[in-house]
């Protein structure tokens, strides 16, 4: 039997909006706790795939999100008379530009990590905390969009709405 991605299968099967943006976030999050866990074994390798793969996750989210939730957030937000207080359309947007930003600072300083140096790991040491401050942001991030932006859309939206939404970013 060919093995499965179980988050895949938990995407695809994800009914609610908060659910499905917790499975993503739970995705991305893993890969920079891999990537912890690569640096500070010394896996200078690993630690940057990891890297990597959270970029990739990060890019493809933040372009789903603003092509496909945030119209549909700032028409909700209309309709509702405003949108919830700290997740107006220019705070999420900044939020995935200073993502993308602190991201990209990670990654720079990964690449910048040189294995033959006796100090590599006081040069890890040092460049943790990039990536402990990109994982703080998108952990403060992900706490907006769980309590403010997708409940709000999951009560919101009428049915055939939701789908369409569920189904955009599912992609």
């Amino acid at each position: 039997m060919c093995w499965r991605d179980p988050v895949s299968e938990k995407l695809q099967q994800a009914s609610t909006l908060v659910a499905l943006n917790a499975l993503q976030h739970e995705t991305m999050d893993g890969y920079l706790l891999s990537a912890l866990e690569c640096f500070t074994a010394l896996d200078l390798e690993g630690g940057l795939a990891a890297l990597c793969q959270f970029n990739e996750a990060l890019q493809a989210h933040a372009a789903h999100e603003e092509q496909y939730m945030l119209p549909v957030f700032d028409g909700v937000g209309r309709q509702d008379g405003e949108l919830p207080r700290g997740a107006s359309i220019d705070i999420l947007e900044g939020d995935h530009v200073s993502l993308a930003r602190l991201s990209t600072r990670s990654h720079e300083a990964a690449i910048a990590l040189d294995a033959n140096r006796p100090d590599l790991r006081r040069q890890v040491v040092l460049m943790l905390p990039q990536i402990y401050r990109l994982r703080s942001v998108f952990e403060h991030h992900t706490v907006r969009e769980q309590e403010l932006v997708y409940p709000l859309l999951d009560r919101q939206l009428v049915a055939d709405a939701h789908q369409r939404l569920l189904a955009s970013l599912r992609q």
